[in-house]
Order: C-alpha cells, then structure tokens, then sequence
C-alpha cells in the first residue's frame, strides 16, 4: 500500500501545472474573506526545522500552510490533518505562487515520522547512547519495524520479531511497547498522511485571494454547517442578516475565486431565502457597508413637573 501511495506521490511531482488542497471550516472561511488573504499557521515541527528535528536538536515554530496532494485527499487522511478541517476546499497552485512571491517553498512534511524518531532516539539516550548514534539507531530500529510491515507480518509475528532484532542488534532490553508504538505512528502516517505537504512563508508574508494563486471550492455540508453551525449561533438576536449581508458581499467580490459548482448555487439561493426568513431589509449604503433599517419609534412628550408649593414667612403676613 505504502508503495502505491508512493507512485501516485513521484507521479504528481514530475508534472507541472499542480495543485495542493487547503481544507478549512466557515469560520476561518470568514476571515480569510474579511481579510483577504491566507495567512500561514505556526507549526512546531515544519520545513525549516525539520532537519534539526530529525537530529535531536530544538525547534523554533515557523509559518506554513498546511496542504494535502489530490491523491489522498480523502476523510479518513484530512481528520487528521488538522482540527480546522471543514467543507471548503482551497485549491492552490504552488508552481505559480513559488514563482511570484519570493521565499516560499513546497515540500512534504515527515511530522509524524519525526515524533516516532524523537520516541526511540529518547529510548536510547536514555542509555547512554551520544546524539548521533542514537539519532542513526532510532532511523534503523524504525526501518526495520516497516520492513516487517511491508512484509504483511500479523501483529503476533511483528512484535516477536521486532523483539527477538532488537536485542540482537543493540544486546540492551528495550522498553518495546515503547518502540512497538512509535513504530505504529511512524506506519500509520505514511498510510493516512502520506499526502501532507506544507507551503513555507515569511511569517509577514500570506496568499492574496488572487485567482492567480487559488481558488475556493464548497463542499457537500457547508451550506448545513453555514445555517447551524453559524448563523443561528449569532450571539445577539436580530444581527443574522448583518452577517448574511456581509456575507452576500464577501461572494460577490470573491466571485471569481469560487468554482461554480451546485453547492455555490445552493448557498447564493440559501442566503437569499436567509435573509427573507429573518424578515430584515438590508439597505447597501456603498460597495464596503450596509445597514439595517430600523422603524421609526416617535419620542414621547415629557410631562411637565409641577412647582412645589412654598408657604410664606410669618414676618411677611
């Protein structure tokens, strides 16, 4: 299986143009419309520190965007892949985006194979081992836990032999539920997301919502996610059409960017019903403002306060 995922891998390396799919929810969807732009996220484990990762050294967080190839852009690979995952898909062109904007760099990201190295190579310093041999034997002890994966080996078989290669390589006892789970994470990744890639740049530095660069795909839930999930969860009653309104004019200025799949007809036609359900009218004032108008209330005359009643002085009577 690992060796199918990579061909399809090597295959949509070689060619160019290609695309990588940023997953994101209607919230972010907002934002990323309110400011016009993506902006990258911080991630501990990222292309610029991936090496010193590998190697035991620390890491610093850097800027990346999270993507994932067409090949495994599938439910069960993108739960995983991040807790913003939704039903909108943006579909970068990073052949087009490494050529106009400078710094920026495209490549899979290994983070879970790290983590299982960090795992062993701890088992291993812990024993005394120096940084590098234990790095070198943490990369062996992992290769060897997938050879036997590839194998086809049960879990029985997998962990005696795994077991019995451990202590014959190294002549130490090794924790190996430890090993056992780090060389899991390490199988499980390169099953489920094998397909990660990240788009690195300078932390000042984000993707303009250019169709030149991107463009926005809505997917089968969100109009259901956009009612429930976000509409009827205003904080304050009466200020559901302020948001449809905004929203009607972030699609219309964005017009462009989205693919005119029936999804994006479904949810013009849905903000359009919206907006008569909440039984508002939303007056345009220019391009960038809108506001609702409100009924006329008359003010009501003040009642006039009488004077209190002051009794004359003795002296003046």
């Amino acid at each position: 299986m690992i060796n199918k995922e990579f061909k399809n891998f090597l295959s949509e390396m070689s060619g160019t143009p290609r695309v990588l799919y940023h997953y994101t929810n209607t919230d972010n969807l907002a934002g990323i419309m309110k400011s016009g732009d993506l902006k990258p996220s911080d991630y501990e484990v990222n292309l610029a520190t991936e090496k010193k990762h590998a190697t035991g050294k620390v890491t610093d967080r850097v800027a990346e965007i999270a993507t994932v190839r067409p090949s495994m852009a599938n439910r069960n690979n993108l739960k995983d892949l991040s807790a913003n995952v939704g039903f909108v898909k943006l579909i970068i062109k990073p052949h087009i985006l490494a050529d106009k904007v400078r710094g920026v760099r495209t490549k899979p990201i290994a983070e879970f194979p790290l983590d299982s190295i960090d795992r062993v190579r701890d088992e291993f310093l812990a024993l005394g081992h120096k940084n590098k041999q234990a790095t070198q034997n943490a990369n062996k002890t992992l290769a060897f836990y997938r050879k036997l994966v590839d194998e086809g080996k049960t879990e029985d078989e997998l962990e005696k032999e795994f077991t019995k290669w451990l202590r014959q390589m190294f002549h130490i006892e090794f924790p190996v539920r430890s090993m056992l789970d780090a060389g899991n994470n390490m199988v499980y990744y390169l099953r489920n997301r094998e397909g990660e890639e990240r788009i690195s740049l300078k932390k000042t530095d984000s993707i303009p919502l250019n169709p030149v660069y991107l463009s926005i795909e809505l997917l089968n839930g969100f109009i259901e996610d956009f009612e429930e999930g976000y509409i009827e969860k205003v904080d304050f009653s009466g200020q559901e059409v302020l948001h449809i309104a905004q929203w009607k004019r972030w699609m219309e200025k964005y017009d462009d960017l989205f693919i005119k799949n029936s999804i994006h007809e479904k949810f013009m036609n849905k903000l359009s019903s919206l907006e008569k359900e909440y039984g508002k009218s939303v007056v345009k004032i220019s391009p960038k403002t809108t506001k609702v108008v409100k009924p006329i209330v008359k003010k009501e005359n003040k009642t006039r306060t009488e004077k209190p009643i002051v009794m004359p002085k003795l002296k003046d009577l």
